[in-house]
């Protein structure tokens, strides 16, 4: 429920994020969409030109992910030190981060990272679990992209290969 009365910033908004700060004393909800979202709104509605409908429209259709901004460099240079992956590396690497329908980067982006995400859980949580949580990203996206910019997380290492340490 974000109001505002006049705010300094100019606007209010929210893309299903939280909406309280880490401080807040009660609990607020555990099913938040992931911050990319509303910074990209931020990116948006942040400029200080006047907003005509046109531009609130042409928001609305916006394809640049954020998410894909911050991960995909990482998962471009992972993929490039294969050679059976090399291509998508090189797609990725090319990327300008647009959801566009005509590109294969988009779809690359998503693949990988399902695939990637659904590694890294189900060697903890198994895969009855991890199927479900897969479903719903407000639950493991946020969480999975600190892991990924961090670089490393035991999260990432496969218990099942105990002579072998996966990870950043």
């Amino acid at each position: 429920m974000p109001q505002r009365y006049d705010p300094p910033r100019g606007w209010v908004g929210t893309c299903n994020h939280y909406t309280v700060n880490k401080d807040y004393p009660y609990h607020y909800s555990s099913h938040a969409s992931p911050s990319f979202r509303y910074r990209r709104l931020c990116e948006l509605l942040d400029n200080p030109a006047p907003k005509r409908a046109d531009d609130h429209w042409r928001f609305q259709r916006d394809t640049l992910n954020l998410m894909a901004r911050d991960i995909a460099p990482v998962m471009s240079r992972a993929l490039l030190t294969y050679k059976d992956t090399e291509t998508l590396g090189r797609i990725l690497a090319k990327w300008n981060f647009e959801d566009a329908l005509d590109q294969a980067a988009p779809a690359i982006f998503q693949s990988v990272y399902r695939h990637f995400a659904f590694a890294v859980f189900e060697d903890e949580l198994g895969e009855q679990i991890t199927a479900p949580l897969m479903d719903n990203p407000y639950f493991w996206q946020e969480r999975l992209r600190k892991m990924i910019l961090d670089g490393d997380s035991p999260w990432f290492d496969d218990t099942r290969t105990a002579d072998i340490r996966e990870g950043g």
